[in-house]
């Protein structure tokens, strides 16, 4: 049986569904990715977050008892200040306890300062989690959407796939070679439609003695890219060169 433009053009048609099934089926584990390093990203900042909430924890609490030992030794210095035989030792302790009060102060405002970091941080500690738990919910919807449609996507690329490999089955033997070489590295691009007596895949403008061969069914590859070349159905073309 005679090669047709039409079953160049179903050939065509069917690299063309292939190719977009399997974009299809590139979009949906980049999705589930997506999702994935979003929540990961999470993660990691609850994670760092909360390494800087201890560490915060731990000098405020160092904070706090560096401030009680100079209470306990202001309350010591207060002591031996109510007790003391000369002048000189009042005036000494009166210092020092001036100096530790001055020194606690700025330890206390620290201190204070410390705490408040730590209350924001248990917020936004609270924030994060509640973030990580809707992403990581959206996940899990969004795997489960993919599975689904991924499997509907197989199906229907092993069934165009059926068709196609049935189809180039049928390619008369005289070109099949060519044919089957340049579809295993361009696939839907091993064929073109002559468009304006033009390529369709590279767009050069094919010669006279191409479109009568074209119109006598004959195969015909485009001497720049290599393409199968075939006219597409109600294509009418009108060679300027004919007379």
């Amino acid at each position: 049986m005679p090669l047709t433009a039409e079953d160049l053009q179903n050939i065509h048609r069917l690299h063309q569904q292939v190719a977009d099934l399997r974009g299809q089926l590139e979009l949906g584990p980049r999705r589930v990715t997506a999702i994935e390093v979003k929540l990961s990203g999470t993660e990691r900042e609850h994670s760092d977050l909360k390494e800087q909430s201890l560490r915060t924890r731990m000098a405020a609490d160092e904070q706090q008892l560096e401030s009680d030992e100079r209470k306990a030794k202001i309350a010591d210095l207060k002591k031996k200040l109510n007790v003391c035989s000369t002048n000189k030792e009042y005036q000494s302790f009166t210092e020092e306890i001036a100096a530790n009060d001055e020194a606690n102060n700025e330890l206390d405002d620290n201190l204070f300062a410390s705490l408040e970091e730590l209350d924001l941080f248990e917020t936004q500690l609270v924030e994060l989690k509640q973030r990580q738990e809707t992403i990581s919910a959206d996940l899990q919807q969004v795997r489960q959407s993919v599975e689904t449609e991924q499997n509907r996507l197989n199906g229907e690329l092993d069934r165009v796939s059926a068709e196609l490999k049935q189809a180039e089955a049928e390619l008369p033997e005289d070109y099949k070679q060519n044919y089957e070489r340049m579809a295993e590295v361009r696939g839907e691009g091993a064929l073109a439609a002559v468009d304006n007596e033009c390529c369709g895949g590279c767009f050069q403008r094919i010669t006279t003695q191409m479109i009568s061969d074209l119109r006598m069914a004959k195969p015909v590859f485009c001497q720049s890219c290599g393409c199968l070349l075939y006219l597409p159905e109600d294509t009418s073309i009108t060679n300027e060169h004919e007379s």
